[in-house]
This record gives structure tokens, sequence and C-alpha cells, in this order.
């Protein structure tokens, strides 16, 4: 399951990679903001301290694996594609996320 947490792939928006962030409950807080980008995408705008995305960024970061960043669009949650706001809800709800995301060339050249 680990080896899936990170896995990278092309795609025509720049790099995308899969990302696996468990909560240590239900209702722990992922610690992220993300804001509708139109065409059923999420991009991420907001990374904090605490929560499960922080935690998960830094198991990848310690595996030399691609962490979340500012900027990443995300276009699956799970099973989920194609609308935000259906997204969000499954990222509210699920104990577990398998996160489908790309990030831009943009964002890419900016965090180097």
């Amino acid at each position: 399951q680990q080896q899936q947490q990170q896995q990278q792939a092309s795609g025509p928006s720049g790099m995308g990679f899969e990302f696996l962030v468990r909560k240590l409950c239900v209702d722990e807080s992922l610690g992220m903001d993300v804001r509708n980008a139109g065409e059923g995408l999420l991009v991420v705008t907001g990374l904090f301290l605490d929560g499960a995305v922080s935690r998960a960024n830094a198991e990848a970061s310690a595996r030399m694996g691609v962490a979340l960043q500012l900027g990443d669009l995300i276009h699956r949650v799970n099973a989920v594609a194609g609308s935000a706001e259906l997204m969000v809800a499954e990222a509210k709800r699920a104990p577990q996320l398998l996160v489908s995301a790309s990030r831009p060339v943009a964002t890419r050249a900016a965090h180097r």
C-alpha cells in the first residue's frame, strides 16, 4: 500500500501523481484549504502544519516522494471525480483518501 502512496506519471497539465492521506479519525482535519478551479478540479490554496495532509507530506518527503504543494490541482478523491463539491464531501467523509493530482508547470518552477 505504501508503494502506491506516491506514483508519478506524466499528464497534459504537468506532473501527475497519486497521494495517499490517512486520517487518524474520521473527523480529523485535513489541514488543507482548496477552492473550485473549474472544470471539476480543486486547487490547493492552503497547507497547514497540523492535520492529515501535513503528516502525509512529511511521510512522502522522508521517502523522497511527491508532497502536495500550493497550486496543485486535484482531479479525483477516491472514486469521486468531475465535481469539486463532491470531491470536498468525499474528503470530509472518508477516513482514507487516494488523491489524484497534478502539478502545473508554473507551480513546479516556483518550488525549485
